[in-house]
């Protein structure tokens, strides 16, 4: 079963001692660059002495508040900080929940006591171990598709986890490998793939030619009859995808989306190849998970020269069905997820030309941005035969800003009604030329639109036709 070869490879001792003191390193750095960089952060002081800082933060909530830095320092330093955090407990071989907790003391200790001139950032304190932890997880859970012997395999784990290379190097330690793709129990063509592909496309904005990765586990048994379980902390549904613009320097659209199971339930029935070695049987695996989307795009869809979408999905709910038979294959896979986010707003710059922006809240005076709350459902649906397989997707997005607690929120106190909405369609054709060669074609209708009061802008469609050629790592 690929989930007994997963769990059972690396039986590796927790190092909590490690793990703390290498998220101390990581503080320490943090606080070496952050007085090195007064100038830089000066604008955001609020509290210059510590003692009454610390009983204002302490004993209240009144330095509990959003920050009103720009949506370039989330994006560049929040995740990536994040990811470092959790990925300090998760080489160490802490469980998720503990490389988790790991990383929100962190920064808790972060936004308390070494920001302590800085309110108490509510969007870092969320952003920054949620989005870590979904990243993490993520990177950490494609590594050990790798776990097999090769060059090329210790190249690609290297580059998904460092950090767990770096100690299995330090402690002599050598995790189990195997000699083939095919021992770890996950049918590459069913329930996994790691693919990188280069993607050419056109829309009424003009020609983008963009790189990329595409990776997906489904982790479960594949053992004759009916199985079924309750599994934590093996990674059950992990979901990943990265693409950027490969044309443009420097880059202007980049878009990353990532989903990791907490903990999943599974029934498998009778998966098992004929005696033509075609797949026949059904899975079903259903749990709760954790999301992250980032969405920069340049010129596409909003009236501002760029539009941004950053998004932590902190706990959800995906369900993933396939049933095989014979020469077909069928998937459906279902998100629900809760929304904390920073985004652009699309009709904020309509409304501001013929209304008094005067104490709004200063992200959207700076660059358009608010934080927001909201939902995001997806389905996506696929049918194969042989080597052709057609798919179809939708995902919807809706955003709901924040009104309160913002870091100027004594004078902020034009509160604007503000709402965003996104919805991406997606339909493709994909070709398997041969085992790690896929040509994909497709259509991608993204629409845009949004409200600030009764200020709404004509929403917006963008038809993107693309094709693109992937190779697979699998």
């Amino acid at each position: 079963a690929a989930y007994n070869l997963f769990a059972t490879e690396d039986d590796k001792t927790q190092n909590y001692f490690r793990a703390a003191l290498e998220l101390t390193v990581v503080l320490g750095l943090g606080v070496n660059w952050y007085y090195q960089n007064h100038d830089i952060n000066v604008g955001d002081y609020d509290y210059l002495d510590l003692r009454k800082s610390l009983v204002t933060r302490l004993t209240s909530f009144d330095a509990v508040r959003f920050d009103n830095n720009n949506s370039g320092i989330n994006r560049k330093h929040i995740y990536p900080t994040g990811l470092t955090y959790y990925m300090v407990g998760r080489s160490n071989g802490l469980s998720q929940l503990e490389s988790y907790l790991g990383a929100f003391v962190s920064s808790s200790i972060w936004e308390y006591f070494v920001e302590f001139r800085e309110v108490v950032s509510i969007n870092d304190m969320i952003m920054t171990p949620a989005g870590g932890a979904v990243l993490g997880e993520t990177l950490f859970q494609l590594s050990r598709l790798f776990k097999h012997t090769g060059i090329k395999n210790q190249a690609l784990r290297t580059i998904l986890n460092p950090l767990t290379e770096f100690h299995n190097w330090v402690d002599g330690f050598k995790p189990k490998r195997t000699l083939s793709n095919t021992n770890t129990g996950l049918d590459p063509n069913i329930f996994a793939k790691f693919d990188v592909f280069a993607t050419k496309a056109k829309n009424e904005t003009g020609d983008r030619n963009y790189v990329g990765v595409e990776a997906k586990i489904v982790n479960l048994s594949l053992a004759p009859g009916v199985e079924k379980g309750l599994i934590f902390d093996a990674g059950g549904m992990t979901d990943f995808a990265m693409r950027f613009s490969a044309d443009q320097n420097p880059i202007s659209d980049f878009k990353m989306t990532a989903k990791t199971s907490m903990f999943f339930y599974y029934r498998a029935k009778d998966i098992k190849k004929d005696e033509r070695g075609r797949l026949e049987g059904y899975a079903f695996v259903v749990g709760p998970t954790q999301g992250l989307d980032i969405d920069v795009q340049k010129n596409n869809l909003t009236h501002t020269n760029q539009d941004v979408i950053m998004n932590v999905q902190v706990i959800g709910n995906s369900v993933d069905v396939t049933r095989f038979y014979k020469d077909f294959k069928m998937r459906m896979t279902l998100d629900m997820f809760p929304n904390f986010a920073m985004l652009r707003s699309y009709a904020f710059e309509d409304y501001r030309k013929d209304h008094d922006i005067k104490n709004v809240q200063s992200t959207l005076i700076s660059e358009g941005t608010y934080y927001a709350y909201g939902y995001s459902t997806g389905i996506k649906l696929s049918a194969g035969y042989s080597n052709v397989e057609l798919s179809s997707s939708y995902k919807n997005d809706q955003f709901y800003g924040f009104n309160q607690r913002t870091r100027f929120m004594e004078r902020e106190l034009n509160y604007l009604d503000l709402s965003d909405h996104r919805s991406i369609q997606d339909y493709a054709a994909n070709i398997s030329l041969e085992k790690t060669a896929v040509v994909r074609c497709g259509l991608e209708i993204e629409h845009r639109d949004g409200r600030v009061d009764t200020t709404t802008p004509i929403p917006r469609k963008v038809n993107t036709k693309y094709c693109s050629f992937n190779y697979s790592f699998l």
